[in-house]
């Protein structure tokens, strides 16, 4: 059934617009993708050149790889340096820092070396202020109350306040063995302790040991051991004697007797007409070779002697000789004997070696005399 459509009952008057209701259609093809933003500045740099550490409330201007990121009045922290405000960025790669003298900062004229980092840092703080029972760090307990208290709080002893230790302070036990004492109070009790048989006892036995078998010392009191006379017969008080040539004696010359005499070291060879003292130790002896080596340069000149008196004197024991042979320090030369001591037992107890014509610079050489002992 159709209905009637009614009619405006005036014409003349204005309609409104009908209400319009849009239906979105499908989506279309996505678009291109925009362009990159624009990279940020990182807000930190590096230094790249040393400076030196101004005064307090100074300024000094630094290197820096980019200074676009600093503002004016900025606090920075620059590594090794410590803590600045930006006076000025006179360009890109400088900026122009106040030290603020904050604790930790480097002290004034020293070196900050290149390559530190810097990065922007914060305004320190107020102090606090103290309170009544506070105790500062920097006052290092100065400011306790009352010291002995304040030990006493903190457990301490009456050995915290001494700088040495005596007898008198000892009030524990015995300290163990282990533990690098005795383990005793006593004498007694520290020798059962470590093992140690009683010196007393001890002298006593070695006493009656001894005084079995020939005498060897004998004990002038407790604890005092002396040397038992030479002229007592054979036994071990032989190893007891003063010196080599007794002792050989006391043992009835059973040391090996064929042997270095006596010997020299570094004789000087460039010192004419110069006698060299050597000791022979025995008193009756056979000499049966005279050896010089270890020369300290080719020895081409100087020539040298054995007499049994200085100045060339006494028994010829191997006369003035050409030491040409020593051509080098490992070669050695045997001197001709003299014709003496080819046959006779020689009983002077010191020998020179006497250089007769000198090397003619620096040369020095080992002597040694070899033979048979018979005292």
């Amino acid at each position: 059934m159709s209905a009637g459509i009614s009619q405006p009952s005036d014409c003349c008057s204005t309609c409104n617009d009908p209400a319009v209701t849009n239906i979105p259609g499908p989506p279309g093809t996505p678009g291109l993708p925009g362009a990159n933003g624009t990279n940020g500045t990182n807000a930190f740099t590096t230094l790249t050149a040393d400076f030196t550490q101004p005064n307090v409330g100074d300024s000094a201007t630094v290197s820096v790889a980019d200074s676009s990121w600093v503002a004016t009045r900025e606090i920075l922290f620059v590594e090794n340096g410590g803590y600045y405000q930006v006076d000025s960025v006179p360009d890109a790669f400088s900026i122009t820092l106040i030290n603020l003298g904050y604790t930790g900062n480097a002290a004034p004229t020293t070196n900050i070396p290149s390559a530190g980092k810097v990065s922007p840092g914060g305004i320190k703080g107020a102090d606090g202020t103290s309170g009544g029972g506070d105790m500062l760090r920097a006052n290092n307990l100065s400011d306790v109350a009352d010291v002995a208290t304040s030990r006493n709080n903190l457990g301490l002893g009456a050995l915290a306040v001494l700088s040495s230790v005596n007898n008198g302070n000892w009030s524990g036990t015995a300290l163990a063995v282990n533990n690098g004492g005795t383990g005793a109070t006593t004498a007694a009790g520290a020798r059962t302790n470590l093992s140690v048989q009683a010196v007393d006892a001890m002298l006593t036995a070695l006493s009656a040991l001894v005084t079995a078998n020939n005498d060897m010392l004998y004990f002038t009191g407790a604890d005092t051991p002396a040397l038992l006379n030479s002229t007592t017969a054979f036994g071990r008080s032989a190893l007891l004697d003063a010196d080599a040539v007794a002792a050989r004696s006391r043992m009835g010359k059973l040391l090996p007797r064929y042997g270095c005499l006596g010997s020299l070291s570094g004789v000087d060879l460039n010192s004419a007409a110069t006698d060299n003292a050597m000791t022979i130790e025995s008193a009756r002896y056979r000499i049966d070779k005279i050896t010089v080596e270890n020369a300290s340069i080719n020895t081409t000149t100087a020539t040298a002697g054995v007499f049994t008196a200085a100045g060339g004197g006494g028994t010829t024991v191997a006369a003035d000789q050409a030491l040409s042979a020593l051509s080098a320090s490992t070669k050695f030369k045997d001197l001709t004997l003299g014709g003496s001591v080819t046959a006779d037992v020689v009983t002077s107890s010191t020998l020179y070696f006497r250089v007769g014509t000198a090397q003619g610079s620096a040369d020095t050489a080992d002597v040694f005399i070899f033979g048979w002992k018979y005292d």
